[in-house]
């Protein structure tokens, strides 16, 4: 997943990184890739329309051998930030975050996150949070 609501390209989306510096060097099919369609102006349906892929994905409700974590250089993880609302969020599994750092993320909530049966955890400096 990459929730930062920033253009593809943008320098500091943690994709960008991630296909720099992890996903050109593993054999990975698309089909296995699943970045957050962050590209749409409805960031609602967005989510929803994420939360509904990962059902099909892992299953309802999902349930992950391996989700990815980021670790931010202020010490917060995922798009996880202290004091946002998304913190609460235990009805939905993906949900949109305040502004933080200028940007709105579309976020993992801690309900699934928590139904995954490993977390990994590296700085966003190597690459961070996107679903394979």
């Amino acid at each position: 997943m990459d929730g930062r609501i920033a253009p593809l390209v943008y320098v500091d989306r943690n994709l960008t990184s991630l296909q720099e510096h992890l996903l050109t060097h593993v054999p990975l099919a698309l089909l296995q890739f699943y970045p957050m369609p962050i590209e749409t102006i409805d960031l609602s349906a967005a989510a929803q329309g994420y939360a509904e892929l990962l059902r099909r994905v892992g299953g309802s409700p999902p349930v992950f051998d391996l989700v990815h974590l980021g670790l931010g250089p202020d010490r917060h993880t995922a798009p996880l930030v202290p004091g946002d609302p998304v913190l609460d969020v235990r009805d939905m599994d993906v949900a949109i975050t305040g502004i933080y750092q200028h940007h709105r993320r579309i976020a993992l909530t801690y309900p699934l996150i928590n139904r995954s049966h490993h977390i990994a955890q590296l700085p966003s400096v190597y690459f961070s949070g996107v679903m394979i």
